[in-house]
């Protein structure tokens, strides 16, 4: 999924690094968690 095209649809008022940085973020604890469990 494209993020900067999800961004300008659905929360074109929020700041998109933030939106980023969000999204990175889940996807790291995402993947720490499946690593360690």
């Amino acid at each position: 999924m494209n993020i900067e095209y999800t961004t300008k649809i659905f929360a074109p008022e929020i700041d998109q690094n933030i939106v980023t940085q969000k999204y990175l973020k889940r996807l790291m604890d995402y993947n720490l968690a499946n690593t360690w469990n």
